[in-house]
C-alpha cells in the first residue's frame, strides 16, 4: 500500500487524508500516525454523522472515548512542538481538521461567523447535474435543490437561511460559540428532523475540541514562544476572508488539563 501511495504521491495526485471517526474506534493518534507515515502532507479527522442507531455512529459514551483520544493526541504534538518537531501538528493544521482550525482561530485570534454554509455558501452536484445543500444531502429525496442550467428552489434554500439567522438562541450564548459558529445544519436534519439545532453528542464533541485547542495553544506559548509565534504566522494565512476579532476565552471554557 506504501509503495502505491508513493507512486501517486509522485504524480502529484495523493495530498491529503479524509478520516471518519466513529464510535468504533474514537482513536485519532494512531491513525494520524499512519497516515504520516505514508506520506499524506494533508489530515482531516472529522467525526461520523450518523443515525443515533447507527452501530458506528457516536454515542454520550464513544464521545467521551474520542474527547479523550483527541487529548492523548493533543498531548503527543504538543511534546512534538516543545522540541521543535511540527511532524504530526502540520498535517492537521489547516480549516478542514476539526482541532486543527481551532487552532488556526486562537492563533490567529479571529473567530468564525457561522460555522455551516449549506445551502447558502456552499451547493454539491451529483453525476446527472442535481444540486443539494452540501455533500452530505447528495442523493437524499426531498433535499435536491435545483440542477445545473435549470435554477433554484428558492423555498428549500431559504430554510438554510432561517436556520444561520436563528442562531442567536443557545449557540450563541455558549462560550464555544467563537470556535464553533453552530450545529451542522445535515446533522441538525439527521437526529432532529429540522435544521438550525445541535445535538448533545455534536455539542459535547466541540466544546471538547474547543477546550483542547485553547489549553494546548496556552500550553505552546508558554513552553515554546518562538515555536508559537511561527505558528500564528501560518495561522494567520490560513484564516477564512470572513472571520472576526476573536472576543478573550472565558473562564467556563475551562482550559486546565
Amino acid at each position: 500500500m506504501r509503495e502505491g501511495i508513493e507512486a501517486l504521491r509522485t504524480l502529484g495526485l495523493v495530498q491529503e487524508a479524509n478520516v471518519t471517526l466513529t464510535g468504533a474506534f474514537p482513536e485519532p493518534l494512531p491513525i494520524l500516525c499512519h497516515l504520516v507515515e505514508l506520506g499524506f502532507r494533508e489530515v482531516s479527522l472529522k467525526s461520523a454523522r450518523l443515525p443515533p442507531h447507527h452501530p458506528l455512529a457516536l454515542t454520550g459514551a464513544s464521545a467521551r472515548r474520542l474527547i479523550g483520544g483527541w487529548r492523548r493526541l493533543a498531548k503527543t504534538v504538543l511534546e512534538q512542538a516543545g522540541r521543535g518537531e511540527f511532524g504530526l501538528l502540520r498535517p492537521i493544521l489547516g480549516m478542514c481538521d476539526p482541532f486543527g482550525r481551532r487552532l488556526v482561530r486562537l492563533a490567529a485570534r479571529a473567530r468564525v461567523g457561522d460555522r455551516c454554509g449549506a445551502g447558502r455558501a456552499v451547493l454539491a452536484m451529483d453525476c446527472e447535474g442535481n444540486l443539494y445543500p452540501c455533500a452530505s444531502f447528495v442523493g437524499i429525496r426531498g433535499w435536491c435543490v435545483g440542477e445545473v442550467g435549470g435554477g433554484l428552489d428558492c423555498r428549500l434554500l431559504s430554510g438554510f437561511v432561517a436556520a444561520s439567522r436563528g442562531l442567536g438562541g443557545g449557540c450563541a450564548r455558549c462560550w464555544a460559540f467563537p470556535l464553533c459558529g453552530g450545529p451542522c445544519q445535515y446533522n441538525s436534519w439527521l437526529i432532529h428532523g429540522s435544521l438550525g439545532r445541535a445535538t448533545a453528542v455534536e455539542c459535547a464533541v466541540v466544546k471538547g475540541l474547543s477546550r483542547l485547542a485553547i489549553w494546548f495553544w496556552v500550553a505552546l506559548s508558554a513552553m515554546a514562544p518562538a515555536q508559537a509565534k511561527a505558528l500564528a504566522r501560518e495561522a494567520a494565512a490560513a484564516t477564512t476572508r470572513d472571520s472576526r476579532p476573536l472576543a478573550q476565552a472565558t473562564p467556563e471554557a475551562g482550559v486546565t488539563q
